[in-house]
């Protein structure tokens, strides 16, 4: 990828301007890992006189996928504007739209097509856009019906309930992360608030057994979230978790990195990442986070002693 994307580059700086080059040089800079050439050259080829839906859809889902949304929302507009009525377009704008925080937009273009409640993960965007502007009785009716009108789709599912634990109603998450369908969930609402000093004070659990059976769902989904960058979502999840694991090495290590991406500067990443490699020494991953940890405060001393711990 490297080599075709160096070739590419030179066909196309001695005057080459072929519409295949370019594109294939954006996938080609992309696979080798030089992300500024790959997206130089997509703001360069996305221009009003691209016409061709199929190669702006290209353009645009490389960019997304790369997390450039910016420049990737340039490329659905224009296909979109291509071809109004066509379905991808309009749903990926929306959802760019949306990732940039831009909540009206994504509903204007969403109920701009056939109706949203059709398509539970398109109806799961919708509802998240409202929700993320304030509008959570609204989300939460809409959210309720897919759910009706969709039993074994779990994208209503896992929505709401990141709706009600930013309500601060735990028992009604948990009732609806027990129902879940099976499948690969399109997780849109992001919890906003920070809840690390939430969980620093929460006790950890003593009474009896733990059931690390109830706490594994909450963990995998939280795991999930946390890799999405989906940091307070994340958080609000392990806290579930927790309530049946206790504070376990690995529980206190994902939220000590959830923490860590809310706010560098606070004091709980710390507490969290030391409380999981005392409790587990051999927490390669768990040193390595406290070393950023320590860094991000500016503590180098112990920064370099927890990397050589991960090492």
């Amino acid at each position: 990828n490297r080599r075709a994307a160096g070739n590419l580059q030179i066909a196309l700086d001695h005057g080459f301007t072929n519409l295949s080059a370019q594109v294939n040089l954006v996938e080609a800079a992309f696979a080798s890992g030089q992300s500024a050439l790959a997206l130089r050259t997509a703001v360069k080829a996305i221009t009003p006189e691209l016409r061709s839906q199929d190669v702006l859809m290209r353009l645009g889902r490389l960019l997304f996928d790369h997390l450039f949304y910016k420049a990737a929302l340039r490329a659905f507009e224009l296909a979109h504007q291509a071809q109004p009525e066509a379905f991808e377009p309009r749903v990926r704008l929306a959802l760019t739209h949306f990732l940039l925080k831009e909540y009206a937009q994504t509903i204007a273009l969403l109920k701009s097509g056939p109706d949203v409640e059709s398509n539970p993960e398109v109806a799961s965007l919708d509802a998240s856009a409202e929700a993320q502007l304030g509008h959570t009785e609204a989300a939460t009716v809409l959210l309720r019906r897919v759910m009706e009108r969709f039993p074994l789709s779990p994208h209503a599912y896992v929505n709401l309930a990141l709706i009600e634990l930013e309500q601060g109603d735990a028992r009604e998450a948990e009732s609806l992360l027990a129902k879940l369908p099976a499948g690969d969930a399109k997780v849109f609402y992001a919890v906003n608030r920070n809840s690390c000093r939430d969980f620093a004070s929460a006790p950890e659990r003593r009474d009896g057994a733990q059931d690390i059976g109830k706490a594994e769902p909450y963990y995998q989904l939280a795991a999930q979230l946390e890799k999405r960058f989906q940091y307070g979502s994340a958080l609000e999840l392990i806290r579930l978790a927790q309530a049946y694991e206790g504070n376990s090495a690995r529980v206190l290590y994902l939220a000590g990195t959830s923490c860590l991406n809310l706010d560098p500067q606070a004091p709980e990443p710390i507490e969290f990442l030391q409380a999981a490699v005392s409790k587990d020494p051999g927490f390669d991953m768990a040193w390595y986070m406290l070393g950023r940890a320590y860094v991000r405060r500016g503590n180098l001393e112990e920064a370099r002693r927890s990397f050589e711990k991960a090492a």
